[in-house]
């Protein structure tokens, strides 16, 4: 069966590979919800068929697309929208050091009020800038006669330190 001009199909009619010449039928000529994923056969659209920015978010299954859907190199930093990635949506030890930003500037650094917190080094709590109350069994202690906070530098594991 060859389809030609205003041919109509019906839900009867068969259509196959054969039948159909490239390029000959436009998506102009598709009714909206004619067509459905279970339609085309697997494999059968690549990348490079679909045209930039032709499919949006909404039109996207969850979890449809995986990493292993993702060629290396294929999404750039300009392609994340704002605040749309969080540390959340990263799987444990994604993010290498090498990703990292290397000597990252900071212009106000804060930290909650809690006793003991403030910035480590090495990843310890051994190696510490700190603050806490006085009255604090961990990380307190009276340095003078008059003050309630203070604020404490820690180095241990070491000799004359």
């Amino acid at each position: 069966m060859k389809i030609a001009g205003n041919d109509v199909l019906t839900s009867a009619s068969a259509i196959n590979g054969d039948n159909i010449t490239d390029n000959t039928i436009d998506s102009s000529e598709i009714q909206n919800g004619t067509l459905t994923s279970t339609d085309i056969l697997d494999n059968t659209i690549a990348a490079i068929d679909i045209a930039p920015n032709a499919i949006g978010n909404s039109e996207l299954a969850s979890n449809a697309v995986q990493s292993v859907n993702i060629a290396n190199g294929t999404i750039v930093s300009a392609d994340i929208a704002t605040d749309t990635i969080t540390a959340g949506n990263l799987a444990a030890n994604s993010v290498g050091d090498s990703e990292l930003i290397d000597n990252p500037t900071v212009s106000n650094l804060s930290f909650a009020a809690v006793n003991g917190n403030g910035p480590r080094f090495w990843g310890s709590d051994s190696y510490k800038i700190y603050m806490s109350s006085i009255g604090d069994a961990t990380w307190g202690g009276r340095l003078d006669a008059t003050s309630d906070y203070n604020m404490y530098f820690r180095m241990t594991a070491g000799t004359n330190r």
